[in-house]
C-alpha cells in the first residue's frame, strides 16, 4: 500500500532520530529494532541512505570499528542533530496536543 510505504519513510525518519539519541547504533541493529517495535521491516536500502542523508546534513556521525574481518559502523546523533530531534519532537508533541492526544 502506498500510503503506508510513505508513512514508514517518515515514521523510519522519527525513529532514527530517536533510536540514535540513546547510544550509537550499527545500521543492523536500527533495522533489527525497528523490526522489534514495529513488526515491519526496514530494508538496508532504507537506512543506509537514510543515515548517508543525515550524515552529509551534519545530524549523524559515523565511527568504524572493526569486528573481525568486517568494518562495522556506529552512527551516532551530532550536536546538530540532537537540536533538531528535539525541534521534530517539539513539532510532533504539538500537533497532538492540537488533536488532545497526550504523549508522556
Amino acid at each position: 500500500m502506498k500510503t503506508e510505504e510513505s508513512f514508514l519513510t517518515n515514521l523510519t525518519k522519527l525513529y532514527v532520530l530517536v533510536a540514535l539519541h540513546k547510544s550509537p547504533k550499527h545500521g543492523y541493529e536500527l533495522m533489527s529494532d525497528f523490526l522489534k517495535i514495529t513488526g515491519k521491516n526496514l530494508s538496508a536500502g532504507q537506512v543506509y541512505p537514510l543515515l548517508n542523508s543525515m550524515r552529509k546534513k551534519g545530524l549523524v556521525d559515523a565511527s568504524s570499528a572493526y569486528e573481525g574481518q568486517r568494518e562495522r559502523k556506529a552512527y551516532r546523533l551530532t550536536d546538530e542533530g540532537v537540536k533538531f530531534r528535539e525541534t521534530v519532537l517539539g513539532q510532533l508533541r504539538d500537533l497532538l496536543a492540537y488533536g488532545g492526544v497526550c504523549l508522556k
